[in-house]
């Protein structure tokens, strides 16, 4: 059997020049599950870096894949997990129960109750106290949670005639808007020195 040369230097890319484990495989072309394999069987194996004198490729190579020349078992060894730290995971927000809310909400509403305090209590933050109880006020009064009110806007095209260069005070453009108090009017205030010069 053919050992694997590439054992020693995939070791020495690591532990010499500090090359993580997937980038030291990477660089001999090996994949990435064969390399961590490598470094799973060395530390198994209890050898450390530098390797002794007497461990050559070829004596390495049997020392950590030597199951895989055992000829008992025909079944093909898989290779072991590749070791990522991974980091952990944000605790879940918590979802409370509905029960749970009002009944907060219910003795924060009585008089004399700090809700400050009770939130520390109960091991939750005050502003979210504070949010079930506006959210509870909401309900009761029917009011839905801060949507905008949109007003309708009819446009209507008028045509009127081209005027000549100085427009009358009655033919100035003007934004108009009907409301339900009344009807609102904004016309541009006539500037006499710029209507002077154009009619020159």
């Amino acid at each position: 059997m053919k050992h694997r040369t590439w054992l020693l230097e995939v070791l020495r890319l690591h532990f010499e020049e500090k090359l993580p484990r997937i980038e030291a495989g990477r660089r001999l072309g090996i994949p990435k599950t064969t390399a961590c394999d490598l470094f799973v069987r060395f530390r198994k194996a209890g050898l450390s870096w530098p390797l002794p004198p007497r461990i050559n490729a070829k004596n390495l190579d049997k020392r950590l894949y030597r199951q895989n020349s055992r000829k008992s078992s025909g079944l093909p060894v898989a290779p072991a997990p590749c070791e990522i730290t991974v980091a952990p995971k944000r605790p879940r927000r918590p979802n409370f129960p509905r029960d749970f809310k009002i009944a907060l909400v219910a003795q924060s509403m009585q008089p004399g109750v700090s809700v400050a305090q009770l939130a520390r209590e109960n091991n939750i933050n005050d502003n979210l106290l504070f949010n079930w109880r506006r959210r509870y006020q909401q309900e009761l009064s029917g009011t839905p949670a801060s949507t905008p009110a949109l007003l309708p806007v009819t446009l209507t095209a008028t045509e009127r005639p081209v005027s000549p260069l100085t427009p009358s005070a009655e033919e100035s453009p003007c934004c108009e808007l009907v409301l339900p108090a009344g009807t609102l009017r904004i016309c541009p205030a006539r500037q006499p020195a710029r209507w002077d010069r154009s009619s020159r």
